[in-house]
């Protein structure tokens, strides 16, 4: 019951491979853009719930994740936990 706009729905949907790191930019792009069009809103005060979809180790920057906010709002010198790690938030930077 998904119709993409390629075939003349509206979802749009982007290739991406998350192993090779292709078109995570478009994707965040495409997420950013659709968001503004339905103009969605945050709850800020709803419990924070997010997806990584890169995470690495930057010389000079340490550890360093990508993520999509899901829910409630997300700031510096937050707590935040993972499956398989915590730590907490130092800098926030927009990639769009």
């Amino acid at each position: 019951d998904i119709l993409v706009t390629e075939y003349g729905g509206g979802i749009e949907a982007v290739p991406v491979s998350a192993t090779k790191g292709t078109n995570v930019d478009k994707l965040l792009e495409t997420i950013l853009l659709t968001a503004e069009l339905m103009e969605l809103q945050a709850d800020p005060q709803a419990p924070l719930q997010a997806v990584v979809i890169e995470a690495a180790k930057e010389v000079g920057r340490g550890p360093v994740a990508t993520v999509i906010v899901q829910q409630g709002t997300l700031a510096v010198r937050q707590d935040i936990m993972t499956d398989t790690t915590d730590g907490r938030v130092k800098l926030l930077s927009d990639v769009a």
